[in-house]
């Protein structure tokens, strides 16, 4: 026999609570194919591109609070991409350009609502309305840096530079509100505006 000290007896009466967690069945089948292609710095300019194409298979799952599909699958089928280019070209007067290219495939998704159940198990799940099969905004954002060495005195240079970020001005949906409802479809998070960037540094 145990005596237990300044425990209520409601909650000494509870345990031991043997609490077992199963694991459910969810594995998932990924494949990604990238490639890249790298010219080195010659002749003024160097370049950098690649990519990456991903096929998602998430198969079904019997987790009850995993997003069903009207078709009574639970399995997510879709794609993702993504793309980027930079490069480096010492133009005329000392000055170095650096642009960047970036593509990235927007987010797949499918309308879906909050169902409640009665039952403690299932609790509030969520189900699609639609296939899930819709895509956010694809993200294509533009940079561009500049940057100037000027020699001073005694050893001493400084390093001008200019950049420019989202040249383009995208205002391309980086999250939106897949819910049903009022809000469906609207923008929670917006790519950052076109933004400029001015300095200079000392080197010694």
């Amino acid at each position: 026999m145990v005596q237990l000290v300044g425990i209520p007896t409601a909650v000494a009466a509870a345990n031991p609570a043997l609490t077992r967690v199963v694991n459910v069945d969810a594995p998932g089948r990924y494949k990604t194919f990238e490639a890249s292609v790298v010219k080195r710095l010659s002749n003024r300019w160097s370049a950098n591109i690649g990519g990456s194409y991903t096929w998602y298979d998430d198969v079904p799952t019997t987790n009850p609070g995993y997003p069903s599909n009207p078709n009574g699958q639970f399995n997510e089928q879709y794609t993702r991409w993504d793309f980027k280019m930079s490069g480096i070209y010492d133009g005329p007067w000392g000055i170095r350009f650096s642009p960047v290219f970036r593509h990235q495939a927007g987010q797949v998704f499918g309308r879906n609502t909050s169902v409640s159940s009665s039952n403690p198990v299932l609790g509030a799940t969520t189900v699609y309305m639609t296939a899930f099969d819709l895509r956010q905004d694809n993200i294509n954002i533009l940079d561009l840096g500049t940057e100037k060495v000027v020699n001073l005195p005694a050893n001493t240079r400084v390093r001008l530079f200019l950049d420019l970020f989202n040249i383009t001005n995208s205002h391309a949906s980086e999250t939106i509100t897949t819910t049903t409802g009022v809000n469906f479809l609207r923008p929670s998070a917006i790519v950052a505006p076109r933004v400029a960037r001015v300095g200079f540094r000392f080197m010694w």
